[in-house]
């Protein structure tokens, strides 16, 4: 029988029941270990369940300074590898927007330009018509009522400056135009 606490913890979290496995993903968190943060990382990254996910991205988002460095480490490794770069830059957005702070130096601007550039491939990889014209309706409906603006601000407009009725004797664009 194996008394290491990682290994019977990484036996639950590779078990089928969810619940387990969020437990599991809690105790790894305590465990304050490179190979914990891996362990918790990975399942961030792959598993199957989204609330296993979500939670072992909570823990991530609430681990101390010492394991922080080694989370650190591990993205560092994991944004080097091409196979791994972009769900692992994923997961560092996410982490970070949460206001979780790593520094990762060794990032040049290039490798992030191409990650941020890559992302929007990973993020939406099934791009069909609907993807590309998911705008076209707000945009038709969004220039319709500004034409409607637009043509009556000049039909005022023009009712001001040519001396016909206005539409409202004492507007402020009347005043205006016949105080000049």
């Amino acid at each position: 029988m194996n008394n290491n606490p990682l290994d019977i913890i990484v036996e639950f979290l590779n078990s089928e029941n969810s619940q387990l496995r969020r437990n599991a993903l809690t105790a790894l968190a305590n465990l304050h270990d490179s190979e914990a943060v891996k362990y918790m990382v990975q399942t961030a990254l792959t598993d199957k369940d989204e609330s296993v996910r979500a939670r072992a991205e909570d823990e991530l988002a609430n681990l101390d300074e010492q394991s922080l460095t080694m989370l650190s480490k591990d993205f560092i490794t994991r944004l080097g590898d091409k196979s791994e770069s972009l769900p692992a830059y994923a997961l560092l957005g996410r982490l970070r927007s949460r206001g979780l702070q790593l520094k990762l130096e060794s990032l040049n601007w290039l490798r992030t330009l191409y990650l941020e550039f890559g992302l929007f491939k990973y993020v939406y990889p099934k791009r069909g018509w609907a993807f590309y014209f998911r705008s076209f309706m707000p945009a038709i409906k969004a220039g319709l009522m500004a034409s409607v603006v637009y043509i009556i601000f000049f039909a005022l407009l023009h009712y001001c400056i040519t001396g016909l009725t206005c539409f409202y004797q004492r507007s402020f664009l009347c005043l205006c135009w016949k105080q000049m």
